[in-house]
């Protein structure tokens, strides 16, 4: 009698706690396209260490679900085009394109209202900075030199706030590291390791069943971990920060 009792008693509280995600899913469990304006920084070292801003377009193919079991999933492919610098130098997108995951685990803080999700990352992004030579801003030593990428980790967490049953808040702060596997000429060193830490504020509106409205917007630092020089004497721009804003339109399942 006792064993029947707790069985019913502990299918009563996955069942409350089912029910309790259930009002996060409606906003997490979801895919999504998205368009952006974003402004990239770089230095410049052979310019007396002037920096370079670019302007970009980005676009972005999303999917975020949170399972029964708490297991936040995350997957993020984005691209940029069409970089327009500001004082008239050249000035290469920071990533023109990735692919970036997230496995989390999520906690209910607040009854149905807050939730927290610590989560670990791992991504591969192109090297856009790979192929420009600051001195004359061209590509003078390798100019098959197109497939750089970089091994992207790190950590975050992130916390949601759901206002009511159509609006959700959130933000969102990770911390990366990028290994860069670019060949740069003749070496085989990786010289634009890198870290970076990325802040985002969000909300979603589920305006009508299965549709749903977001924005956010994002700013990134860049930190430097090695050298600037390929290995071939030539000095190579180096990423200072990046910041964006976007909107997308999604599904909800």
């Amino acid at each position: 009698m006792n064993k029947y009792i707790f069985s019913i008693l502990a299918m009563s509280s996955l069942s409350t706690f089912a029910a309790d995600l259930s009002d996060f899913q409606a906003f997490d469990n979801e895919i999504n396209v998205g368009f952006g304006l974003q402004q990239d920084q770089s230095t410049q070292p052979d310019r007396s260490g002037s920096s370079t801003i670019g302007n970009n377009q980005v676009y972005s193919l999303e999917g975020e679900r949170i399972l029964n079991n708490g297991i936040y999933i995350d997957v993020l492919a984005n691209m940029a085009f069409t970089s327009t610098p500001t004082n008239n130098q050249v000035n290469p997108v920071i990533s023109n394109y990735g692919v970036n995951g997230k496995v989390g685990y999520v906690f209910e803080v607040a009854n149905t209202h807050l939730l927290l999700t610590p989560y670990g990352l791992l991504g591969l992004n192109n090297n856009g900075l790979q192929r420009l030579n600051t001195a004359t801003q061209a590509v003078t030593y390798n100019p098959s030199l197109n497939v750089g990428y970089f091994y992207t980790y790190g950590l975050g967490g992130r916390i949601e706030y759901r206002i009511n049953d159509t609006i959700l808040v959130y933000a969102d702060q990770n911390y990366m590291m990028s290994l860069d596997q670019t060949q740069y000429g003749s070496s085989s060193n990786a010289m634009q390791n890198y870290n970076s830490a990325m802040s985002t504020l969000g909300a979603k509106f589920n305006l009508v069943d299965l549709f749903q409205l977001g924005v956010r917007a994002m700013y990134t630092t860049y930190m430097p971990q090695t050298s600037n020089s390929g290995g071939t004497g030539i000095t190579l721009a180096q990423p200072e920060s990046s910041m964006s804003a976007m909107v997308t339109l999604g599904l909800t399942f």
